[in-house]
């Protein structure tokens, strides 16, 4: 069924049986624990995994059947181009780090040959500059969704759901909380990263996005504000959480769904207080000039390894949460709606994981680009419920506070 009521009919692409897919960057962070996820699926045939590092895509399908590791240059649209071909490729899943570099030669690939195409890029800037293909994407047939992961995607769904439920949304706020304690690798690992210059695109990303302006939406235009702008807040777990100004895609996305809002932001911070001040040391010695992204991660990695004792979080502080805030009015009355993932954190391979499954098989079956907000939402938890084995009527919360 249609995903995005007022969308225009395309002859979509289609499958016959089985999907073919290309994984750039299947040897990264992200990459390695999302093909395993795809391995299972019934509806997915051969996995291409391709990355810079053949010998770790080589490792990574050693135990699969259906498996076929290859080289490629994610900042090249030749050289995915060249895969697809060879492979028969008809669903391209990108998780090659960083999207300010890959989003656009990879997507450029599967529009120009009427591919398929999901990933899970964060940048404002970068995802603008995909949603500039659309009309293409459309023409084609295509479905190509961007920053289908945790933070943003959940978070641009929990964002719709609050403010869908609204009389008239006029602010939206996006937020993710994580303990560093539990999310940050341990000491061989910092170790083994140090020793690679492998630290993640993920991480460098993060610190990337706190060292500059953060992308805004302020008074109905787009805008830039420091993102050294915090405040302290409270998670829907009821945990005391210093957060920062990110920059990130939802305040760029949300407006394009949500078209009475005024107000669009993305924040971010670390449990406890002192975990987020070493982070935000961190990226402005970036932001400074002082050391690279990478150099700054390793950082930031080292410091809470050190103190890791101390840093741990509160009581049932869990180990990250996303969430997010809509503001306006219910029932004539001002108020603020909370949502946000129950249970378990949902990562952002199953997420990607349930968007793949969810293309393949004709679910999500809304052509051209887009972020997670054109999805019904309905459809998506569903997914992520069969995913998760969870019930979809308890896989989110919500929560009303009236405001003066």
């Amino acid at each position: 069924m249609p995903l995005c009521a007022g969308e225009e009919e395309a002859a979509l692409v289609g499958y016959a049986g089985p999907v073919r897919i290309l994984l750039v960057g299947g040897a990264g962070t992200v990459g390695g624990v999302v093909l395993p996820l795809l391995a299972a699926s019934p509806v997915l045939d051969l996995i291409v995994v391709a990355d810079s590092d053949l010998a770790a895509c080589k490792t990574l399908i050693s135990a699969l059947d259906s498996a076929v590791a290859e080289t490629v240059d994610a900042e090249q649209t030749a050289s995915v181009a060249q895969l697809v071909k060879r492979h028969k490729i008809e669903l391209i899943v990108n998780v090659a780090g960083p999207y300010s570099a890959t989003l656009m030669p990879v997507l450029q690939a599967a529009v120009d040959l009427g591919v398929n195409y999901v990933d899970t890029a964060e940048g404002a800037s970068e995802t603008s500059e995909g949603l500039g293909l659309d009309a293409k994407a459309k023409q084609k047939g295509l479905v190509c969704l961007l920053g289908m992961g945790n933070y943003p995607g959940l978070s641009n769904i929990l964002a719709v759901q609050a403010a869908s439920r609204l009389e008239s949304a006029s602010k939206v706020a996006v937020a993710l909380a994580m303990s560093a304690a539990a999310v940050v690798p341990d000491e061989a690992a910092v170790a083994s990263m140090k020793a690679t210059g492998r630290t993640g695109a993920g991480w460098r990303s993060m610190i990337e996005a706190a060292s500059r302006p953060a992308h805004i939406y302020a008074n109905k235009t787009a805008s830039t504000a420091p993102t050294g702008t915090v405040k302290d807040s409270t998670t829907p777990s009821g945990h005391a959480v210093t957060l920062a100004l990110h920059d990130h895609s939802e305040p760029t996305t949300l407006p394009r769904y949500l078209p009475t809002i005024s107000e669009a932001v993305t924040c971010l911070g670390f449990v406890p207080k002192e975990a987020d001040n070493l982070f935000r040391q961190a990226a402005q010695s970036v932001a400074n000039g002082d050391l690279s992204a990478s150099e700054a991660v390793i950082e930031f990695f080292e410091a809470v390894d050190r103190q890791r004792v101390r840093l741990e979080p509160p009581p049932g502080f869990p180990p990250a949460q996303v969430w997010a805030e809509a503001e306006g009015t219910m029932d004539g009355r001002p108020v603020r709606i909370t949502s946000w993932a129950t249970g378990a954190w949902i990562s952002t391979p199953t997420i990607l994981a349930a968007a793949v499954e969810g293309i393949a098989n004709r679910q999500i079956d809304i052509p051209g680009v887009h972020t997670a907000e054109a999805l019904s939402t309905e459809t998506f938890l569903s997914l992520l419920a069969d995913k998760t084995n969870t019930d979809m009527k308890t896989l989110i919360d919500q929560r009303i506070t009236p405001l003066a």
